[in-house]
């Protein structure tokens, strides 16, 4: 995975040095550098909505997991309140 993160770093101007760090986010593409992600729409939602699903598993919150993300967060059709006024 490291490998391609250099890459899309140093097409956005990251040079690769010792103990360069890159924040990056899973989307639906795969794993992209966080200046190539234009839009929340671009994640891959399923990964994260697991990711938290477990996290509230352990903490003993079983009662506040939800089987599948809102349509909110993967509809892109759906439009905000200010977008109709």
């Amino acid at each position: 995975m490291m490998i391609p993160l250099v890459k899309q770093g140093i097409e956005v101007g990251i040079q690769p040095e010792i103990r360069t760090t890159y924040t990056y986010y899973k989307t639906k593409e795969g794993y992209k550098i966080e200046q190539l992600v234009k839009s929340k729409t671009d994640l891959d939602v399923s990964y994260y909505w697991n990711i938290i699903s477990r996290l509230l598993d352990k903490f003993g919150l079983k009662h506040m997991i939800k089987k599948k993300a809102p349509l909110t967060i993967l509809d892109r059709k759906q439009k905000s309140l200010m977008e109709w006024v």
